[in-house]
């Protein structure tokens, strides 16, 4: 039996593509272009709640025993876990934690605005431009001009000619979860791409834009050594209208690498260089990602240049791992220190202020926090901010 793994798309809709977008695969090899700004079995239940971040390792059924009792303990992420029947240490772990998200989420409705979240970025975290230096040896492989790879982070191909790809492993704070950040394939690197899913055994992989599979089914493409099939529809039930599931078949010519089940799940609705005026879909998403991950293998997340729409999505849990531990985590921190790992992460202030209303979502979702008339002030004046720029970016597309 093949493992799975399931692939995750989160496009921009079905507005028309500008000149950021990730082309279609096209038949030549992509220019690098100059980045500006960012650009383009599951289970029926989808589950209303998020991963709950411990600083002990998490396990695959997240159990822990006594001998041979287990007794199973309600935790903020609303799933079941198992601790020891003599011990209350992580009960009041969790409490600490809902604790911690309660305090930050309250301070944030309460003492701030979404004007102020924007100009907070604005301030602290817009970057500088980058060129890239003429004497790389590896610019034909990055889709643009000014996104460096970090060094210290990025991933490594093992046997292959050249261990280059434009990716970096991002570790969540007090938790085993990794995340591979990446930028969407090119046509000279897409098997470079599927060989690194291949080599760090991901079973999920969130795509943002460019298909790089066969569109029909039954329809079959080879890229290098890797094949990849499409088998037709997967089960979406339980998930919103804009994400559609996919299922490949992907297989090592060369045995290489054991054959693997992919499920490309393409959301519709996250626009080029900005974010949707509501989280709803995109934490629905996040839970049912966290649902299905049963293993502590990295989770594959791209965009285009895959430093703005991917870690911001990525931003979620990690925000999630130290607000539980500190109620008074500043945002800007949080992004500060994924950019250690991820050059660039989070590119734009809408981006920035999305991520805030995320985590309201997620806490509200797990009962962390109650409805309230600010918090949904702050969520209505994030959308009518992310809406008035969308409708400025189609202006500029259709212009």
């Amino acid at each position: 039996m093949t493992v799975s793994i399931f692939c995750l798309i989160l496009c921009g809709g079905k507005t028309k593509a500008n000149k950021h977008d990730a082309p279609k695969a096209e038949k030549s090899v992509h220019p690098v272009m100059v980045k500006t700004e960012e650009t383009k079995a599951p289970e029926s239940r989808v589950p209303q709640s998020c991963e709950v971040h411990t600083k002990s390792k998490r396990l695959p059924k997240s159990v822990q025993t006594s001998g041979n009792t287990r007794i199973p303990v309600q935790t903020t992420s609303g799933m079941k876990t198992n601790v020891k029947p003599s011990s209350s240490s992580n009960t009041r772990e969790v409490v600490g934690e809902r604790d911690n998200q309660r305090t930050w989420a309250m301070k944030l409705v309460n003492n701030s605005s979404v004007k102020q979240v924007y100009k907070e970025f604005a301030n602290t975290l817009k970057g500088k431009k980058d060129m890239r230096s003429p004497d790389n040896p590896n610019n034909a492989k990055m889709r643009y001009a000014n996104i460096p790879l970090m060094e210290a982070t990025r991933i490594k191909l093992k046997n292959r000619p050249n261990d280059y790809i434009h990716a970096n492993r991002v570790k969540v704070p007090n938790t085993s979860i990794e995340y591979i950040c990446t930028q969407a394939p090119l046509k000279n690197t897409i098997e470079d791409f599927w060989w690194m899913v291949l080599q760090e055994r991901s079973r999920f992989v969130i795509q943002l834009c460019q298909d790089y599979f066969p569109a029909n089914t039954s329809g079959v493409e080879t890229h290098g050594t890797i094949q990849i099939k499409n088998l037709g529809k997967g089960d979406s039930a339980g998930l919103p209208a804009s994400i559609r599931i996919t299922e490949l078949q992907l297989k090592s010519i060369t045995n290489v690498f054991k054959p693997l089940i992919v499920f490309h799940i393409y959301m519709l609705d996250w626009p080029d260089q900005l974010a949707p005026p509501k989280a709803d879909d995109v934490v629905t998403l996040y839970q049912y990602l966290k649902k299905q991950q049963k293993d502590d293998k990295p989770i594959i997340v791209h965009c285009s240049a895959g430093v703005g729409r991917t870690p911001t999505f990525v931003g979620i849990d990690y925000a999630c791992s130290l607000i539980a531990n500190n109620p008074a985590q500043p945002m800007a921190d949080v992004v500060k220190e994924m950019r250690t790992q991820r050059e660039k992460s989070v590119q734009s202030a809408t981006q920035y202020c999305f991520l805030h209303v995320c985590l309201l979502e997620l806490f509200l979702r797990n009962k962390v926090i109650e409805k309230s008339e600010k918090l949904s002030a702050f969520k209505d004046d994030y959308a009518k901010v992310a809406e008035k720029f969308i409708r400025r970016n189609e202006n500029k597309i259709v212009q």
